[in-house]
């Protein structure tokens, strides 16, 4: 909770700061490819299998000018994140899959650089600040060409078999603005060891390729 709150604080302080400088409201949705950096005491296991999950981000963004170069952008996204791993055991393929949702604060500096013809490019970097609100765990038993599939809903908190439910991280990209229209990639990867039971020499970690699309609303 402590945490959150400093988050929440540090947000309200950018805004405050910046609030008389012209501000552009806009949507922004894309693609999201997530996994996690996955690390026990045999070693990376997500650099030894595929983990890699496909999800989705929407939302609002606020766009607070600095200066004809500078401005800085944040919003409220829901997110889609996750990932997965397939086991092997006495001939049954066991596919596990975690689902997590989350809404994304991210706080970015972003640098424009024109291109000419109203277009621009452009590269950020920032905080960003997570809180999980729903989820779930699916998991498909194959065996002999029958399947039977298990869900079961995450469980957010710090006690064990759960999932933090907050999450800091530092979201980088880049992209092309032209017209009212922007297109990015960006990487996210989080700081915060999302396994609230883990032991020391255990690390679960948030990582995320976003493709983005957004178009602006209007400005302040």
């Amino acid at each position: 909770m402590k945490r959150i709150s400093i988050f929440i604080v540090f947000i309200a302080i950018c805004l405050t700061a910046f609030q008389s400088y012209s501000q552009t409201f806009g949507l922004k949705g894309g693609l999201n490819r997530s996994d996690v950096l996955y690390e026990n005491e045999s070693g990376k296991i997500s650099d030894a299998t595929n983990m890699t999950t496909q999800g989705f981000h929407v939302g609002v963004t606020m766009e607070n000018s600095l200066s004809e170069m500078l401005s800085l952008e944040t919003g409220l996204l829901v997110s889609l994140k996750g990932f997965k791993i397939d086991e092997y055991l006495d001939g049954v393929i066991i596919r596990n899959k975690t689902n997590l949702y989350y809404l994304d604060i991210p706080v970015a500096l972003k640098a424009k650089f024109d291109l000419g013809k109203k277009s621009k490019w452009y590269v950020a970097a920032g905080p960003v600040f997570d809180i999980g609100f729903a989820g779930n765990y699916v998991t498909v038993y194959d065996w002999h060409g029958d399947s039977q599939a298990v869900k079961e809903k995450i469980k957010w908190g710090n006690n064990e078999g759960e999932i933090n439910r907050f999450d800091i991280g530092i979201t980088t990209g880049g992209g092309i603005e032209f017209g009212l229209w922007q297109v990015g990639v960006y990487y996210d990867f989080g700081l915060t060891n999302i396994a609230s039971d883990a032991k020391p020499e255990n690390t679960l970690k948030n990582r995320l390729w976003k493709v983005s699309v957004g178009y602006k609303l209007g400005s302040k």
